[in-house]
């Protein structure tokens, strides 16, 4: 399969419904579009939806799960992330055995190097056949246009350290545009709450009492506001 065999459906900026083959779509800024479908929220809801307000794009990302916030929160703090959506597109496409398919990822990053990242949140143990083929075509699809892609979850012990270190070291907004334009520079006298200096050295080992270690943490964006 080439890219011309995947269709896009997207949501511009303006609002507009503009769709295409892969093959023309893929420059397209997926991270300044508005989600391809709703989220729905009712009544006896088992899954947990939202809006995580992002210090990349200065604005709401929705979610559709606490596991979806976590990587939002991940893709918040990588340094190299610089703009992100969510369910950026609908991709389409026949699979040899299953016929037709159409998959709405649930995230688009771009990076500071140009390489977009596109990820998928699921347990493997609610990944069934239909929805590993599917999988599976869109990361055929984003590797046909020099796209990354992820599947899967947050190591929980990282995904808990982070949730705690957003929680205790926010920023002010004015803090973190000066240390956006001047990272190396620390406050003299830091109000109480506020971060300084460099943020990784502020990174927590372990949640008290809960965790004793976690992966390495990517290195984080100030944050001008809560989640």
């Amino acid at each position: 399969m080439g890219a011309a065999d995947f269709w896009v459906r997207l949501v511009g900026p303006d609002g507009a419904k503009r769709e295409g083959p892969l093959s023309v779509m893929w420059p397209v800024r997926f991270e300044a579009g508005h989600p391809s479908r709703s989220f729905p929220s009712y009544r006896g809801q088992q899954n947990f939806t939202g809006w995580y307000w992002s210090a990349t794009g200065h604005g709401h990302v929705p979610y559709e799960s606490w596991p979806e916030r976590d990587h939002l929160m991940r893709l918040d703090f990588d340094s190299a992330v610089v703009g992100m959506a969510a369910r950026p597109f609908a991709l389409s496409w026949r699979d040899d055995e299953l016929g037709p398919l159409t998959h709405a990822p649930d995230f688009f990053a771009q990076r500071a190097d140009g390489t977009p990242l596109v990820v998928d949140v699921r347990p493997d143990e609610r990944i069934s056949e239909r929805d590993a083929a599917k999988f599976a075509g869109t990361r055929t699809a984003c590797g046909l246009v020099g796209w990354g892609y992820e599947l899967g979850m947050l190591d929980p012990v990282f995904a808990a350290n982070l949730r705690w270190w957003v929680c205790g070291q926010l920023l002010a907004p004015q803090q973190a545009i000066e240390h956006r334009k001047h990272p190396d520079r620390i406050p003299a006298s830091p109000s109480p709450g506020q971060q300084t200096g460099s943020a990784r050295e502020h990174l927590p080992q372990s949640v008290p009492g809960v965790l004793t270690h976690h992966p390495p943490m990517p290195e984080p964006r100030p944050r001008g506001r809560g989640w």
